[in-house]
């Protein structure tokens, strides 16, 4: 038998094992978990709402919990996701992963397979046990992250399809995704919670620029100019820390441009870093260029939308589309986080940045496209405000939009509250509309949609619409060449100044309007007109407490009317009248000159201006001490007023409502009556507010 040595020699040696048959076990490789998120850069401010549903969603049983954060570029999803995951990261003792998907740029966007490569190597999978078959790392990846409760944040994804190969193997994980999109299978697929991030509102977006540049004067301004946007919060305020402005005045002035017409434009260069990749541009570029054609084209045509908010008409006008095409769309600009919508009101806004970016691309596309579409934007309203108004009353109105008899035969709206409504909803585009129509030069359109909204102004009391839009109708009717609706544009805007009746200046304004309405009406021989200008002036010799000045008005006006077939125009006349013979004291050709107004108007029929004979009626028996005949007639006067909305009329009402119950002795009517008729005056501004207060504290301390 050979001779056997375990012996060992010639060097240094550590552990040595002497065995037959040797069996090594080795420890297993003990590794540190992956901390991939970075901690938060730069200012933070707010966010408390978005925090606390983030909470509250991490708190969810059942999981692994998928949030996702959605919102529009350069809004702060990944500052809001970065910041609540530094708050409770530590709950998670497994890995935390993080990649950017680039889902904003569709040519960089990273597959799912790519980045369970590199997180199966970021958890040393050694890359011969990374299988190669496309279906089975997801599996892979599941039983890799089974062990430990892990965090995975994907930052930019652009579909759930991304998203849903990634989700870790433990039921207590946390997947927490950012996107433009929103993700709406991942929720149905997998049950995601999804988190919208908003703009930030003027007082935080204040705090973020002054906590950035230590200035607080015009932080405000500067927060609107950018529409509360982080990213445009954070390159203005790089630029005024860098001395690039001096302040944060210098940085409003720049970024506010005026163009030659005196509109304010976006000044995109002023909005990016020149030493870095940061730019608002470059953020609404990759949201907007990797949508399809029909998409974009809808985006370019809201550009040119005088307001960033749309309904589906307005949107489908824009575009020239029906509207289930133009829902479709819209829908793709909201999944793009292009567009916001609001469920309650039916509408659509674009943030005040993305619409300047959206008009800029607008700017870009052939002028054919851009004039097709304002045509169709400015007729769209104008079909809509015409719609209305001819619900609201039954007054005659000049310009063609308004001749088709399907108005008539067909109204639009079941009563004129309900039309005055639907006017107020869309007031704001419908003035910015006017403008539209007359900065580019659509002068008939721009007059016309005056003439439709002469109703809304006079019933609802908004004075500063009223006289601006009229304003520039009556630019637009000189430059149309319409005498007609130059001396209308010309008497109505007096009568903007003479309803708001605030000093001397108005009543002057408004008799400049009657006088110079009154002489174009005769020189063009327009009957209507002249008599309507008469009329005017005749109202402004009452107010002013000369019925002898107004009566001959009135008459005047009622010749200017021979041969014209104008029963409303004359019903507004005899109610006049009775007014003038009221304030006269001529009582019973008073009364009885109301009473045929009134009956002039229920033949006609026109509602409203039966009761404000009514209101006529009870305030001459009030005059002349009858306050149970005057508390009939106002009575019946209040509820068509109360209905439709029309709050200066039913405040007025309820004031001489108040006096006729008080002359009655029903205290208490009395004073309810006009509680109720200083609520309305505050509402609307009115000083009568005061004095009605004042004649309840009397009625109560006597």
């Amino acid at each position: 038998m050979d001779e056997t040595h375990n012996t060992i020699s010639g060097g240094r040696f550590g552990a040595v094992v002497q065995a037959r048959v040797a069996h090594v076990h080795a420890a297993p490789t003990v590794r540190d978990p992956q901390r991939q998120l970075r901690g938060m850069v730069g200012y933070f401010v707010n966010r408390v709402a978005e925090l606390r549903l983030l909470e509250a969603a991490s708190s969810r049983p059942g999981g692994p919990t998928i949030v996702v954060l959605t919102g529009m570029g350069g809004v702060g999803k990944t500052a809001s996701a970065l910041r609540w995951l530094t708050d409770i990261r530590d709950r998670y003792a497994g890995d935390h992963l993080f990649i950017d998907l680039r889902g904003q740029d569709p040519d960089a966007s990273r597959s799912p397979t790519a980045v369970l490569d590199r997180f199966l190597r970021d958890l040393d999978v050694s890359p011969r046990d990374i299988p190669v078959d496309p279906e089975r790392l997801p599996e892979h990846f599941r039983s890799l992250t089974a062990a430990q409760p892990v965090i995975v944040f994907l930052d930019n994804a652009r579909t759930a399809a991304q998203v849903r190969p990634l989700i870790p193997g433990h039921p207590d994980s946390l997947v927490v995704v950012t996107s433009r999109h929103t993700l709406a299978g991942l929720t149905a697929s997998h049950g995601a919670i999804r988190v919208p991030v908003k703009p930030l509102d003027e007082g935080d977006a204040a705090a973020l620029l002054t906590a950035m540049t230590g200035h607080t004067t015009s932080a405000p301004e500067l927060a609107r100019a950018c529409g509360g946007l982080p990213i445009a919060l954070r390159v203005m305020g790089a630029q005024v820390a860098e001395q690039a402005h001096a302040s944060l005045a210098d940085a409003v002035s720049a970024l506010d441009r005026r163009s030659g017409d005196g509109r304010s434009t976006t000044d995109w260069e002023v909005l990016s870093v020149p030493d870095d990749d940061i730019s608002v541009r470059a953020v609404f570029d990759a949201s907007y260029r990797p949508l399809p054609e029909d998409v974009r084209r809808l985006y370019r045509q809201l550009g040119l939308h005088p307001t960033p908010v749309v309904d589906v008409r307005a949107a489908a006008c824009a575009g020239g589309l029906d509207p289930a095409a133009t829902r479709r769309l819209l829908d793709a600009l909201v999944r793009a986080s292009l567009l916001e919508t609001g469920p309650e009101t039916g509408r659509y806004r674009m943030h005040d940045l993305v619409h300047a970016h959206a008009a800029d691309q607008a700017a870009e596309a052939s002028a054919a496209e851009r004039e097709a579409a304002v045509d169709r934007i400015v007729g769209g309203y104008l079909e809509r405000a015409v719609e209305a108004d001819r619900v609201v009353s039954s007054r005659w109105r000049h310009g063609p939009a308004f001749a088709d008899p399907i108005y008539s035969a067909n109204p639009a709206y079941p009563d004129p509250g309900s039309a005055l409504d639907a006017l107020e909803a869309d007031r704001e585009n419908l003035v910015a509309a006017v403008r539209l129509a007359a900065r580019t030069g659509r002068h008939a359109e721009a007059w016309q949609l005056c003439e439709a909204l002469w109703g809304l102004f006079f019933m609802r009391r908004h004075f500063a619409d009223w006289i601006e839009t009229y304003t520039l109708g009556l630019r637009a009717a000189e430059q149309a060449g319409d005498p007609v609706a130059h001396a209308r544009m010309q008497l109505h805007l007096g009568f903007a100044y003479f309803e708001r009746n605030a000093g001397a200046d108005d009543e002057a304004e408004a008799r400049t309007g009657f006088t110079e309405a009154l002489r174009r009406a005769r020189r063009i021989g327009h009957a209507r007109t002249t008599s309507s200008a008469l009329e005017s002036l005749g109202l402004l010799a009452l107010r002013a407490d000369e019925p002898a000045l107004a009566a001959r008005n009135f008459a005047d006006a009622v010749d200017a009317l021979d041969g014209v077939d104008h029963p409303r125009g004359r019903a507004l006349l005899t109610h006049h009248l009775g007014r003038a013979l009221a304030l006269s004291g001529q009582d019973a050709p008073a009364v009885a000159q109301l009473e045929r107004a009134r009956a002039a108007f229920i033949a006609i029929p026109d509602p409203y201006n039966e009761a404000r004979v009514l209101t006529s009626l009870g305030e001459a028996h009030l005059r002349a001490n009858r306050p149970d005949e005057a508390a009939t007639a106002l009575s019946r006067a209040l509820p068509h007023m109360r209905d439709n909305r029309v709050r200066h009329e039913q405040a007025r009402i309820l004031h001489l409502l108040g006096s006729a119950r008080a002359g009655s002795g029903a205290i208490e009517a009395a004073g309810e009556a006009w509680l109720a008729a200083a609520e309305l005056y505050e509402q609307l501004g009115d000083s009568r507010a005061g004095e009605v207060r004042a004649a309840v504290s009397a009625l109560r301390s006597g």
